[in-house]
């Protein structure tokens, strides 16, 4: 019922260990070429930001290219799989899909040969389709949210506009919402004089860069 993402993800893998009793379980998602680790139990790199693997390495990034999930009841015997964690000896990976299109993987792994059969493949598949609806309604609402937020943000900056004469007022006020919303760390005003282009005003630049740069149109 959540549409946070973060708390999706952690019951998706709270549900999977508890109820159906596996015990190495990891949630990937494909952002770009990169199918970076987003929750887990008993991953060894769970606590590396940003941890990932490559779009058609290993096991679970063949899957998550191809679309197709793999059952490897003897990983030593794949010269795709790549070790993390000590001693497994079995995975199980599925794709997640939305609209037929892969966003992620779920990734099972075993210390026992022949861990996984077809009945884990179709439970994982169908927790899989499930995982998906919820993951797309939190990308939904995150992307409401974030449209609404703008809007409210334009709309404060159009009222300092209304409300001011002074243009390095409007400006910066301008500046501060700016970049707060769309998290720029640098952000600045060009105007036009004499078909070049001046800094009017800017945040994350020193005074001297914003009083002394100019370039030519189209520079």
């Amino acid at each position: 019922s959540s549409l946070d993402l973060d708390k999706i993800l952690k019951n998706i893998v709270n549900t999977v260990i508890k109820r159906f009793h596996y015990h190495n379980f990891s949630v990937m998602l494909l952002e770009g070429d990169k199918l970076v680790l987003k929750m887990s139990h008993k991953h060894p790199k769970i606590g590396v930001r940003g941890y990932h693997i490559g779009l058609g390495k290993g096991v679970t990034g063949f899957v998550a290219k191809t679309g197709r999930p793999e059952i490897v009841n003897d990983v030593s015997k794949d010269a795709r799989y790549i070790a993390v964690r000590k001693g497994i000896k079995s995975e199980l990976a599925v794709p997640i899909k939305i609209d037929n299109k892969v966003i992620g993987v779920f990734n099972l792994e075993s210390k026992k040969l022949n861990s996984f059969n077809h009945d884990d493949l179709f439970l994982m598949t169908a927790l899989a389709e499930q995982a998906s609806i919820a993951i797309q309604n939190a990308n939904i609402t995150k992307s409401l949210r974030l449209s609404n937020s703008r809007i409210s943000t334009i709309n404060e900056i159009g009222k300092i506009i209304n409300s001011s004469l002074d243009l390095d007022t409007v400006f910066r006020k301008f500046l501060e919402y700016a970049s707060q919303e769309l998290k720029y760390d640098f952000c600045a005003i060009l105007m036009i004089e004499n078909n070049r282009l001046y800094s009017s005003a800017g945040i994350g630049f020193t005074t001297k860069e914003i009083e002394t740069y100019s370039a030519d149109i189209g520079e």
